[in-house]
């Protein structure tokens, strides 16, 4: 090798090479799930520990999500007339509600929005009339459920005719509110007027009349609140299938 080569080759072993840069922060995000963070809007403030035990009475964190309803799944029935979330929309907050047992404030956040059943229970639960725990479901009173207390959609028992505790997950049915009502919810209402008899001079034929009226308005109640489980079951399976139909394509 004569001068010449040696210079050139001397220049050349000292030229550093910079290697490509890969930020080692960029992980990529895959979906793991039918229902994950993407397909769900988180609120701006991070997600407390629910109460657990008695409810507060100054309405929290929970109670106000409840109204405000940000889940997706619970703004699309929010949206039809007639349903449970459109018809409580606009009552006012009563409580905080208490959980039985400790959960993580992010895991019971995204457990809400699984179920529209879910969605309403902490709704119902909020802004529903509390029942005294010698009145409570069966259900309530044996301390089952998420929910420390037994509270009822007042008034609207065909839209619902069981307690939140026991509609939370879709199990209304374990609840003895279907067939047993609390008893200050089982009157029939009745307009006073000047001419109306004392109730206990009523004819016993009248009281047989406003037994059966009782039992057939029951019913009417228990049929409305079936006919409006299957509209929420159907609500759920399209959802549910839009969204299963999404992540395929996005896989395509």
């Amino acid at each position: 090798m004569n001068s010449e080569e040696r210079a050139c080759y001397c220049s050349v072993s000292f030229i550093h090479i910079q290697p490509p840069h890969i930020p080692l922060h960029v992980v990529p995000q895959h979906s793991h799930s039918v229902l994950s963070q993407s397909s769900m809007e988180s609120p701006a403030e991070a997600y407390p520990v629910p109460v657990v035990g008695e409810d507060e009475d100054q309405p929290g964190f929970w109670a106000h999500s409840a109204l405000n309803n940000p889940w997706p799944r619970g703004r699309r029935v929010r949206e039809r007339p007639g349903t449970l979330l459109h018809t409580l929309q606009t009552a006012p907050l009563r409580r905080e509600p208490g959980l039985r047992t400790l959960k993580n404030g992010e895991d019971f956040y995204y457990t809400i929005g699984t179920k529209t059943a879910n969605i309403e229970a902490l709704l119902v639960q909020s802004v529903g009339e509390r029942i005294d725990i010698r009145e409570a479901c069966d259900f309530c009173q044996l301390s089952q459920g998420p929910f420390t207390s037994c509270v009822i959609a007042a008034g609207l028992r065909h839209l619902l005719l069981t307690c939140a505790n026991c509609h939370w997950g879709s199990k209304g049915k374990q609840c003895s509110f279907i067939t047993q009502p609390p008893i200050a919810h089982t009157a029939i209402p009745q307009t006073a007027t000047p001419e109306m008899p004392d109730m206990s001079e009523m004819p016993k034929t009248l009281k047989e009349l406003d037994e059966t009226l009782a039992k057939e308005i029951l019913a009417r109640d228990s049929v409305m609140a079936l006919l409006h489980d299957h509209d929420r079951r159907i609500e759920e399976l399209v959802a549910t299938k839009a969204i299963m139909q999404a992540s395929e394509q996005e896989h395509c």
